[in-house]
């Protein structure tokens, strides 16, 4: 959170955070994700995780809805184009 907090201080601050959501030890993705917003509540956050030991409406209770939130749950789906 300190780089978060300098980059704000320094009006150089980050774009974009990627979490997972599991990240032992210590805090996990939900949790990391709510104390950036604390340090800068306009950084961006994705969120993408194969797993979780939350419930997308836990997610949502805890995080809200934002245009500043993207929740990626993988495996991703594999996109066909043809030409």
């Amino acid at each position: 959170m300190a780089a978060v907090r300098e980059a704000v201080r320094a009006a150089r601050p980050f774009a974009v955070a990627f979490v997972d959501v599991r990240m032992p030890p210590g805090w996990d993705g939900v949790e990391t994700t709510c104390r950036l917003w604390e340090a800068d509540p306009d950084l961006q956050v994705v969120i993408c995780t194969a797993y979780s030991d939350h419930s997308w409406d836990e997610m949502i209770a805890r995080l809200g809805t934002s245009d500043r939130l993207v929740i990626l749950k993988k495996p991703f789906d594999v996109m066909k184009c043809s030409n």
